[in-house]
């Protein structure tokens, strides 16, 4: 869809609802050439233009068909015809609401892998987060024990210098003596043991980020139905993998939905994220390998 083509059904969108029809045309072409130059800026290579004014074509033709008694008239009107034209150019602008969010969703999530991959994978960007959250708890630790000093609870020249070499910013120690809504001075319990709780989640990140990484890709061969069956756990993917030789029959399709498992076209497999609840699952049913001890290769316990 070009922009030429858009121009040319935005010419006509608005004769039946709008006194000047050119004006609205004008405005509404406006509208779609900001929305070009926002969305370029915003998403980069992944802006797909042509689709943009496919969306914006579709709604002008489907303005075209909506009508106004101020302009044809009360006279004979199709009231129910009117009222499913609206109905119909109502759902073109949703599906331009809901395209521009997806891209934008789809654009979000490459750069957080972008950034991933920047600070040298999931597992690197898992150990930093650790550090930054230990350095912050050491931080707030000495700060404290600096502030029960004596004289207790009072901001000296020393305390203060001594508080700039924690690393805690300088224009912010005042702050540290003035009491907050519990009466407490530089960093309450709560603050403590709130980053407390999430170092043990971070630390619990790297360690199952360390036993996927270890392991390799398990795979085995079962039999089902007189057709060969590959299961796998794909750690690149972080998915449990089964992928027949010919399509199962409808009672083994139900019993892969049963455990969780989607069917993937992109893979031509069925999958499921690897997690403990789904390991459980695989282990119980008629896919484990009994001599494959799937508890060990993820959870890292070994």
């Amino acid at each position: 869809m070009s922009r030429e083509r858009l121009e040319k059904i935005a010419v006509n969108a608005w004769n039946c609802v709008s006194f000047d029809p050119e004006k609205r045309a004008k405005s509404f072409l406006a509208e779609v050439d900001a929305k070009i130059e926002r969305l370029k800026a915003e998403l980069g290579d992944r802006f797909d233009e042509e689709k943009l004014l496919a969306l914006y074509s579709d709604i002008a033709y489907k303005q075209s068909r909506c009508m106004s008694t101020m302009i044809t008239g009360p006279s004979n009107f199709p009231v129910r015809k009117a009222e499913k034209a609206n109905e119909a150019l109502s759902r073109a602008w949703e599906r331009l609401e809901a395209w521009e969010k997806w891209q934008k969703r789809l654009k979000s999530r490459q750069d957080a892998r972008d950034k991933t991959a920047s600070e040298g994978g999931e597992l690197q960007q898992a150990k930093n987060k650790l550090a930054q959250l230990e350095t912050i708890q050491k931080m707030m630790k000495d700060v404290n024990a600096i502030i029960r000093k004596k004289p207790k609870n009072e901001l000296t020249p020393e305390k203060r210098e001594e508080i700039k070499k924690t690393g805690f910013p300088e224009s912010s120690i005042d702050k540290l003596f003035e009491p907050n809504f519990l009466g407490d001075l530089g960093f309450s319990g709560f603050s403590l043991t709130n980053n407390n709780a999430k170092i043990k989640n971070a630390a619990e990140r790297v360690r199952i980020l360390e036993a996927k990484e270890a392991a390799n890709n398990k795979q085995w061969t079962i039999e089902q139905d007189g057709q060969t069956v590959d299961v796998y756990l794909d750690y690149d993917l972080d998915r449990i993998c089964i992928r027949h030789s010919s399509k199962p029959s409808a009672d083994v399709i139900a019993g892969l939905k049963k455990l969780g498992m989607k069917w993937s076209p992109h893979h031509n497999c069925w999958m499921r994220q690897i997690t403990n609840n789904a390991l459980w699952s695989l282990k119980r049913s008629e896919y484990n390998w009994q001599g494959h001890n799937i508890e060990t290769i993820t959870r890292g316990d070994a």
